[in-house]
């Protein structure tokens, strides 16, 4: 039994806390309305002041981001809000049916946001893929703040700025703050980043 939404931003809203949102048709994000992140950026699906799970169950969230502001996250989350992402069609190795899969016409900061310290993201399984970020693939604003447990991550512009940016990943510190990861798959190489302490594998 359960509730249906036709909009995930909806159910994101009405979701109480731990709760589980099924994602039943695939989105295109022409057809979603942008929220705001810290008042000041785009985001598209924002979890704040609750804990959500979001199960892609083999749907796609696809589509072209050409709006003319920065767009920080198609998942974010921020005061308080806690999501974990996964794929109930995934694989051992968290490789699914789904693709969270984002192409940059204009500013896209980055594809997965964890906005500030007291927030957290986990990201057990899914496929998630950007063209063109600005600055990483996947950002985190507080320590700790993002496990990633498995999952197919590709950054198309991984690496093509002067200092190695854009990175898969970037957290809000400098060697203090860290994103732990413990799995999944990557189209490069993720210790490579810029302050080396900000991503912690602890099984290499």
């Amino acid at each position: 039994t359960g509730v249906y939404y036709a909009e995930l931003s909806k159910a994101i809203e009405e979701a109480s806390d731990n709760d589980t949102i099924i994602l039943v048709a695939n989105i295109d994000i022409a057809d979603v309305k942008v929220d705001t992140l810290d008042g000041r950026y785009n985001t598209l699906f924002r979890v704040a002041d609750k804990t959500v799970t979001i199960d892609l169950n083999g749907k796609s969230i696809t589509g072209e981001y050409s709006g003319n502001s920065m767009l920080v996250g198609v998942f974010s989350t921020e005061n308080n809000g806690h999501l974990t992402l996964k794929d109930s069609t995934a694989n051992e190795y968290g490789i699914g049916n789904s693709a969270v899969n984002i192409s940059a016409n204009s500013t896209v900061y980055s594809l997965i946001a964890n906005y500030d310290p007291t927030s957290t993201i986990v990201i057990e399984s899914g496929n998630y893929l950007l063209d063109k970020a600005g600055d990483s693939l996947v950002y985190s604003g507080g320590n700790e703040g993002i496990l990633v447990k498995g999952g197919y991550f590709e950054l198309g512009n991984v690496g093509t700025g002067s200092n190695g940016m854009p990175w898969i990943f970037n957290v809000l510190g400098r060697n203090d703050a860290h994103t732990t990861v413990i799995g999944g798959t990557y189209n490069a190489p993720i210790h490579q980043q810029y302050w080396v302490a900000e991503v912690y594998i602890p099984y290499q």
